[in-house]
């Protein structure tokens, strides 16, 4: 069963449980690297990554893409087992995200003909309400490709670039009438296009790269630092704005960039003082 009792929905459990993980990887394998601490770590990891497999959506596939990112730095050669169980998992979410965010997939149907001797499978599927999203939010770049709709005007315009026809069994699905859909885009990115159009994109764009950018020392880094495992929550955050949600209203995106520019600056305070 999915875990609903702290956040009504699993998407928002699952992005501020992903900060709470790379903080307890921190707090025991980075900076403090006792065999005591080494030891509660391991559980507060492993119950924090339970947590997260019980709340099972989209978003896992952020997590799993920041834990293969921080194990990828890690030099131990006892964690090449655990690297490659890690990087199979989330190549398993990716993949699955990626379907489910097309396809709804529902009850197969089996059908026996003794007769003739043959069995039939059927798999119906309908459309994603995610992938009707993203092609409304398509109609609408393309009707204002510089500027798009403004901001917030993808909820209440979006009936008007959805073909009703097309998503009727979707809507059956999910128990919704046509003439009550109201949705956000349910990505950062594609919402950002339909919204601010190709100037607002390109602007949060550059700020990604930016943010990005600016934590370098971490990338040339070869061993497991504070900013590498930031770095990876981040990248893991965008991941997850672009298969399920708008990660600008999450605070903990905010915090994790506020984190990355403050580890930088001291980084250059630092080597400012040694010279």
């Amino acid at each position: 069963m999915r875990i609903s009792s702290v956040c009504y929905f699993p998407e928002t459990f699952i992005s501020f449980s992903q900060l709470g993980l790379v903080c307890a990887i921190l707090n025991s394998f980075v900076l403090n690297k006792g065999k005591n601490s080494n030891l509660s770590g391991i559980i507060r990891v492993s119950v924090i990554i339970l947590a997260l497999l019980l709340a099972w959506s989209r978003g896992l596939a952020g997590v799993f893409l920041m834990l293969s990112l921080i194990l990828m730095k890690a030099k131990s050669e006892k964690l090449y087992l655990l690297r490659g169980i890690t990087a199979i998992f989330f190549l398993i979410m990716f993949l699955a995200s990626l379907v489910t965010s097309t396809w709804m997939v529902y009850p197969v149907e089996i059908k026996s003909n003794p007769v003739a001797q043959e069995v039939s499978l059927k798999i119906n599927t309908a459309p994603d309400l995610r992938s009707i999203n993203r092609h409304a939010a398509i109609r609408m770049f393309k009707e204002r490709p510089f500027f798009g709709l403004g901001q917030g005007m993808f909820t209440y315009n979006v009936r008007r670039y959805i073909n009703k026809d097309d998503v009727e069994k979707t809507l059956v699905l999910n128990k919704l009438k046509f003439n009550k859909l109201l949705a956000d885009p349910h990505s950062t990115f594609f919402g950002a296009l339909a919204e601010t159009g190709v100037f607002g994109l390109s602007a949060m764009l550059l700020l990604f790269i930016f943010i990005i950018s600016n934590s370098f020392s971490a990338l040339s880094s070869g061993e497991i630092t504070t900013s590498w495992c930031f770095l990876s929550c981040f990248l893991g955050f965008l991941l997850s704005g672009l298969l399920s949600d708008d990660i600008f209203a999450l605070r903990h995106l905010w915090l994790s960039m506020a984190f990355l520019i403050a580890i930088r600056n001291n980084y250059n305070n630092f080597c400012s003082n040694e010279k």
